[in-house]
């Protein structure tokens, strides 16, 4: 049975923000995703973290901009990574085949795409530092976000031979991180993930996708949802 086409007449394609819309709430993540009935809408914080990660993409790339105010909470943390010597990318896209070959962002047959904040790879010793700015919530201990950043780099660049990452929570001027990756410990990685992203393309295929009652109901944009402010189905 061949997945059908969304709304907008596009593939099934996932990301880690997808898999965690999908798991947080499926009907929530289908009415957006797939039948495209509740357009995405920025609220103050996404505009302010959007600001943030282009500043900092900016300053990285040692292009001059305006945004001073956005760049205040990033810049020392880039100062400091730019210091250390290592070759610094900004803004990194890795796109992958569902057969795990690396394609463009855009192409049609593209199945996965990640977009990783910073990259510093220690050319010498083939290893790779990624940096996740979050410029707000609580500081978690959430390290898949960043594993699954690792495994998707590792398909693309398969010379890389250790990976380490790092959160870099700006609101609360933290930093968290994971434990060093293994190349040897990659294919782990995406047999952790691949049977939860195959639960989110069944949905596609067979069109359901089942509402998760959580206390957030009352705020979700989903009209026709039976749990939206409080309902429950009988």
């Amino acid at each position: 049975m061949t997945a059908p086409l969304n709304a907008k007449s596009k593939p099934f394609s996932w990301s880690f923000t997808a898999l965690a819309d999908y798991e947080g709430c499926a009907a929530r993540y289908a009415a957006s995703r797939f039948y495209c009935t509740v357009p995405f809408q920025e609220s103050a914080a996404s505009i302010w973290g959007s600001r943030v990660h282009r500043a900092g993409e900016l300053f990285l790339k040692g292009i001059p901009h305006k945004d001073e105010e956005a760049l205040l909470p990033v810049e020392p943390y880039c100062t400091a990574i730019l210091r250390t010597g290592h070759k610094v990318e900004a803004e990194v896209e890795v796109a992958l085949t569902r057969h795990m070959r690396p394609v463009s962002w855009f192409a049609k047959d593209a199945w996965f795409r990640a977009k990783l904040d910073v990259v510093v790879t220690k050319v010498k010793e083939n290893a790779v530092n990624l940096y996740d700015f979050k410029t707000g919530g609580k500081i978690k201990d959430a390290p898949d976000q960043l594993r699954l950043c690792a495994a998707a780099l590792a398909v693309v660049r398969p010379y890389l031979q250790e990976f380490s990452g790092k959160y870099i929570w700006t609101q609360h001027k933290q930093v968290t991180g994971i434990e060093p990756i293994a190349k040897a410990d990659i294919p782990k990685i995406w047999q952790e993930f691949l049977p939860r992203v195959a639960r989110m393309e069944e949905a596609w295929k067979t069109e359901r996708f089942d509402p998760r009652p959580s206390g957030l109901c009352p705020w979700c944009a989903v009209p026709d949802c039976p749990q939206r402010r409080g309902e429950r189905r009988v």
